[in-house]
C-alpha cells in the first residue's frame, strides 16, 4: 500500500488507522487473506456498514482488514488504536478480541 491508499481508506471510512497497521501496510507485510489494497478494504467496510451481512449495528469505529479464510473477518477498533485485533464471527456476528496486539496478529498472518 502507499500513503495515498492509507489516506483514501481513512477519508472514505472516516477513521484514523492505528500506527502499527499503517507501518505494516506501507512495508507491504500483508499476505492473503489480509487485504493489501485500499479498494478491498473500503468495499468490505462499506458493505458491513450498510448491513449487507446482517450487521445492522456495525460500529463506524471498526475496520475490517481481512478474513481468516473461513468467513470470519479480522477488524481493528480505531477508537482504541492499541486495542489489538478483533474477529467478527460470520455465524453469530459477534466481534471479540482475538489478538492482544497488532504485532501478535502480524506474527501469525503476515
Amino acid at each position: 500500500m502507499t500513503p495515498d491508499d492509507i489516506a483514501d481508506i481513512e477519508a472514505q471510512l472516516g477513521v484514523v488507522l492505528p500506527k502499527a497497521y499503517v507501518q505494516a501496510a506501507l512495508a507491504d507485510r500483508f499476505a492473503d487473506p489480509v487485504h493489501d489494497d485500499a479498494q478491498s478494504i473500503i468495499a468490505i467496510n462499506s458493505a458491513f456498514r450498510a448491513g449487507e451481512f446482517g450487521d445492522e449495528n456495525w460500529s463506524s469505529k471498526l475496520v475490517a482488514i481481512g478474513h481468516d479464510g473461513g468467513g470470519n473477518y479480522f477488524c481493528l477498533d480505531t477508537g482504541a488504536p492499541d486495542g489489538g485485533v478483533y474477529l467478527r464471527d460470520h455465524e453469530t456476528l459477534e466481534v471479540a478480541k482475538e489478538y492482544e496486539s497488532f504485532d501478535e496478529f502480524l506474527a501469525q498472518w503476515a
